[in-house]
């Protein structure tokens, strides 16, 4: 353990750029050099999964990672639309439908998680936030799982558990239990109450039916439905916004597409099921999307 902490110490100051140099103070004490390289080690995970230095300003993403690495390490706060800003300044963006965004009262967003693009896939999490937070002012508070797995082994990524907290905590964002794991039978899943608290004071949540990465759309988790039935249930003026997005292009050439399709009342989900529910949210974002991606809910011939 001491060999391996003085290796990382070592990488921090030959690397500043992947080891930001603030993590330096993690080594003081010998109690806390298990903690140091966890975050060392997930900070690193974080920057080459996210691709930050393939991004079209890569100078300026590069900077507000290492800003964003020392708020999470230091109990900062973050958010998802200046991260958007910054970090997808330079790609190019089709973005349709904003117009639809409701300018108040709780709302679900529901989106397809397309598995392609900049930062792992995830970029469509800080766009959508961006956006809301231009049209109402409010961050999007996206449900994510508590864990990543391997697509080959289905084993749990060594510290996705750690850095997801992390940055769940710094972003405001709602952990819930990761569906491969409940398939094993290891966890109970229970939506967090401070999600349907976030509703209930008119604010904002998203949700990606799928709960995994796709470019064809698949059938939504039937968790997700169960969740939607209780949000109709118990915020039943809750607007439900589905959002469909994909990318083409690779790197410097790449381009964002996004659109947002018109709000649908929860409360229209009040008597059905929670596998009607989870077709019916699919469906709807189905028709946001190009025929290609549209998927075993292809409704263009």
């Amino acid at each position: 353990m001491v060999e391996r902490v003085e290796e990382v110490e070592k990488a921090v100051v030959e690397e500043p750029l992947s080891f930001p140099r603030f993590i330096l103070n993690e080594f003081k004490t010998e109690e806390s050099k298990l903690r140091a390289l966890q975050k060392v080690s997930s900070l690193v995970l974080l920057r080459k999964v996210w691709g930050i230095d393939d991004l079209p300003n890569s100078g300026i993403a590069g900077a507000y990672y290492d800003q964003m690495a020392q708020a999470v390490c230091q109990g900062g706060k973050l958010n998802l639309s200046e991260a958007s800003e910054r970090l997808l300044g330079g790609c190019r963006k089709d973005i349709t439908g904003e117009e639809n965004i409701p300018k108040d009262g709780p709302l679900l967003i529901i989106c397809n998680h397309w598995k392609g693009g900049p930062l792992w896939a995830m970029w469509q999490s800080f766009l959508i936030s961006e956006l809301t937070n231009k049209k109402r002012g409010q961050e999007v508070g996206f449900i994510i799982q508590d864990a990543l797995e391997f697509w080959r082994t289905g084993r749990v990524m060594p510290a996705s558990e750690y850095i997801l907290k992390m940055v769940a905590e710094a972003s405001g964002l709602s952990m819930v239990t990761a569906p491969f794991k409940l398939r094993r039978g290891i966890q109970e899943h229970k939506a967090p109450v401070s999600i349907f608290k976030r509703l209930k004071k008119g604010e904002i949540v998203g949700l990606y039916p799928e709960a995994r990465k796709t470019r064809e759309l698949e059938e939504a988790w039937e968790g997700s439905g169960t969740f939607v039935s209780k949000v109709a249930e118990k915020v039943p003026n809750t607007q439900i916004l589905p959002v469909g997005v994909f990318s083409e292009g690779k790197k410097r050439d790449l381009k964002l597409s996004l659109k947002f399709g018109e709000p649908i009342p929860a409360s229209q989900c009040d008597k059905k099921n929670s596998s009607e529910i989870a077709d019916g949210m699919m469906a709807e974002i189905a028709s946001l999307l190009p025929p290609k991606y549209q998927g075993e809910f292809k409704i263009f011939k």
